[in-house]
């Protein structure tokens, strides 16, 4: 007669805790929380009328009956783990990744077509938004954050560095009314980004004319936007000049509806990372999207310090 199993999802977490020996590492493995892993235990134990892990000093060990269970279930664990493969050959692997509205619709979406010919097994999950995805629980696999770089749990590497600079359309430049130095900032449009973060400082047009040596010039006046990508769209359009970062400036410097005026830049206490969770680095997906969008961070780097007066 055939036997009910236990769920499947509990049987997962007495292997993984097993080989881990904590519920705190087993839970990071599953991604879930150390409570879940500790009810799937409790249903685990409850069904098969047994306990199957002891408690000791820093952390759980098997029972009898646990440990006569172990080498058949990590057997089967490992069976059920070839046959999905084989079942999923030729089909891509998704990968999701984290990011904010503007630096996908600015920079990373345009070229997406490049990572699909450099690795067209991946099929990747553009998921924008403002909220700070936790990797450790969410269905999120790598994130793209504009922020300190300190994130719990996470590893995170540079991809931009969040230095701002002037930036405006060509018409600024040209003619005999063009800005050629700082001083001529008097009485042009300047664009202004009302960013209020929970930590560190973002400086504004006060911080770059010091920077620059520049005195008496009313920087108060002119539009705001809430949004850096806004305020870039309104200098593409010519209505005045606003401080950048290259990340979500550079598409615009290389086609040159924008230029940067001058080589001076301020720095802030923020860049853009790429994000991945400690216990998921070196996962083979996640290692290849990171090392394509860190190559195609270098090279617009490059790009964007070659573009100043619009050279």
């Amino acid at each position: 007669m055939f036997q009910r199993l236990p769920p499947l999802n509990s049987l997962r977490a007495f292997e993984v805790v097993c080989r881990h020996s904590t519920f705190r590492d087993a839970a990071r493995e599953l991604h879930v929380t150390a409570a879940a892993v500790g009810q799937h235990i409790k249903l685990l134990e409850k069904h098969v009328g047994h306990q199957l892990l002891r408690r000791h000093s820093g952390g759980y060990e098997l029972t009898p009956r646990g440990q006569a269970a172990m080498a058949d279930l990590c057997d089967a664990f490992a069976r059920l783990t070839s046959a999905a493969k084989k079942m999923s050959e030729g089909v891509p692997r998704a990968l999701t990744v984290s990011t904010t509205p503007s630096l996908a619709a600015a920079w990373l979406v345009p070229r997406l077509h490049k990572f699909e010919r450099r690795c067209p097994h991946i099929a990747l999950m553009i998921h924008s938004s403002e909220e700070v995805a936790d990797l450790e629980t969410s269905r999120v696999d790598v994130a793209l954050r504009y922020g300190s770089g300190v994130y719990s749990r996470s590893e995170s590497t540079l991809l931009f560095d969040g230095d701002l600079f002037p930036v405006c359309s060509p018409h600024f430049v040209s003619g005999k009314t063009a800005i050629r130095s700082p001083s001529d900032l008097r009485g042009r449009p300047l664009l202004h980004v009302d960013w209020r973060p929970t930590k560190g400082t973002w400086p504004g047009w006060s911080s770059w004319l010091e920077a620059a040596g520049v005195e008496g010039i009313d920087h108060h006046k002119g539009l705001r936007f809430s949004d850096q990508a806004l305020a870039i769209q309104a200098a593409v359009a010519g209505q005045g000049l606003v401080l950048g970062t290259t990340a979500l400036a550079t598409d615009h410097l290389k086609a040159r509806r924008l230029v940067r005026p001058f080589k001076i830049s301020i720095a802030t206490d923020f860049a853009y990372f790429i994000v991945t969770s400690k216990s998921r680095a070196t996962d083979p997906d996640i290692a290849a999207f990171k090392q394509w969008v860190l190559s195609e961070a270098q090279s617009e780097s490059a790009v964007t310090q070659k573009r100043t007066n619009g050279d």
